[in-house]
């Protein structure tokens, strides 16, 4: 799966201070990192922009997308 998300709403949620609490960065700079994390090319591969989903929708999204693979197989 690969998440993808808008410059905006990246500095928006990165610079809360709660994600700290997680170990995780709140430094506003980091929002203009373009380095990949990750590079992953599959036939399944869920592409998913959460710029402006819940995180309720984004689960929803993910586990539609799992549905229709196990149909697929089935």
């Amino acid at each position: 799966m690969e998440l993808q998300i808008s410059k905006e709403e990246h500095l928006k949620r990165l610079t809360r201070p709660e994600r700290r609490e997680r170990w995780k960065s709140i430094d506003p700079q980091d929002v203009y990192d373009e380095t990949p994390l990750l590079s992953i090319v599959h036939t399944h591969l869920l592409e998913l922009n959460v710029s402006n989903l819940s995180p309720e929708d984004a689960a929803m999204a993910i586990m539609k997308h799992i549905k229709s693979l196990l149909r697929e197989k089935a």
